[in-house]
């Protein structure tokens, strides 16, 4: 039968249809795989906190803050992104995200809080 079948051509229509249908299967999958990875790759920002300075030491280019929940963090100089460093003040009030660090909370994305 399978002689038969090659002779009139069906065979050969069966692989190409066999291979389009495998093609189409792994182009399905490489796009579900592209999702997924476009799904990663896109970081969540952390939410704006704020808080209060509750130490600075102006001169070194870093000072403490104390979120609203209460956790004190850590912040630099580098991390104020508008505003002027020599402006803050032990008590000013500050928006931030926190991220964590090898000793602990920081705060980066660091500006004078809207009043």
């Amino acid at each position: 039968m399978v002689a038969r079948t090659v002779r009139h051509g069906h065979a050969a229509g069966d692989i190409v249809r066999a291979v389009n249908a495998t093609f189409t299967a792994l182009e399905k999958r490489v796009r579900e795989s592209r999702r997924v990875r476009a799904g990663q790759e896109v970081k969540p920002h952390p939410a704006i906190l704020h808080g209060e300075i509750v130490e600075l030491e102006p001169e070194l280019g870093y000072g403490f803050l104390r979120a609203d929940d209460g956790q004190e963090v850590y912040f630099q100089k580098d991390g104020l992104v508008t505003g002027a460093w020599a402006d803050l003040a032990v008590g000013a009030r500050l928006r931030f995200r926190e991220q964590d660090g090898e000793k602990g909370p920081f705060a980066v994305d660091v500006a004078p809080a809207a009043a």
